[in-house]
């Protein structure tokens, strides 16, 4: 298994390598901005960074989904599945990549987004206060618990609901190459698959008290995750069980 998870991180080494440099040149830009005292720079440095943080982490996903996509379609991909090892471990190893880069990038992008608003904050001094009186309009008509608490576990709700997205694409894609191989349009109705499972489980979590946003609080935002990673789990399993019985290599 440690094998298998080396080589998912050494395929996903080059596009973390890419998100990374691009984030460090816009950190540089942000940086100069701000102790140059240049408001240019420093608002496209901002912005520039918020927006890579939200893209980069929906491309580990999608790459990760791509990455499979070519493991069943390709003879080079199909190799992987030649190895003496069963397909709950090989998917496994893609979910826990995937599931760790997910994390891991987005705990690095909350960690430099809080040392650039220290920064911030530390530089003018008058955003502070403005910072303190959105905090106390937003808590006076809500419930929200505005805390480092409360952000964490929200920050780890979105990533693990992108969790559940990246396995349910899987379970579409083995459905593509076993069930549906060669059927016209086989793609079109795995997406549909997809489609109708993420709706399905939205809809379910919507009815939920835990989904509304007044009421969301450190520990509902825990059972929020645990809500996403019950189906996640369990399309794992589905579709690892799909690749050892009915995926022809």
């Amino acid at each position: 298994m440690l094998n298998l998870l080396k080589y998912e991180f050494r395929k996903s080494g080059g596009i973390k390598a890419i998100l990374l440099i691009i984030t460090a040149v816009f950190q540089i830009v942000f940086m100069i901005g701000l102790f140059g005292d240049f408001e240019a720079p420093m608002a496209i440095g901002a912005s520039s960074l918020m927006l890579i943080a939200w893209i980069g982490i929906g491309i580990i996903g999608i790459y990760s989904i791509l990455t499979l996509h070519k493991d069943m379609n390709t003879k080079q991909g199909y190799m992987l599945f030649m190895i003496p090892k069963d397909s709950y471990r090989i998917l496994g190893a893609k979910v826990i990549e995937c599931g760790l880069s997910i994390w891991i990038m987005g705990a690095f992008f909350g960690a430099l987004g809080l040392l650039d608003l220290s920064l911030l904050l530390k530089e003018f001094n008058e955003i502070d206060q403005i910072f303190d009186l959105l905090k106390m309009v937003i808590e006076s008509v809500s419930e929200l618990e505005l805390n480092a608490g409360f952000a964490m576990t929200l920050v780890l709700f979105i990533l693990t609901s992108w969790l559940f997205t990246v396995v349910n694409a899987y379970f579409a894609i083995v459905l593509s190459a076993s069930f549906f191989n060669g059927k016209k349009f086989n793609w079109l109705i795995s997406l549909a698959i997809f489609i109708a499972i993420s709706l399905f489980i939205s809809y379910i979590y919507n009815k939920l008290p835990i989904a509304e946003i007044s009421a969301m609080k450190v520990s509902t935002n825990l059972l929020s995750i645990g809500f996403y990673l019950i189906p996640t789990v369990l399309l794992y399993f589905i579709t690892a069980w799909i690749m050892d019985n009915k995926l022809s290599v």
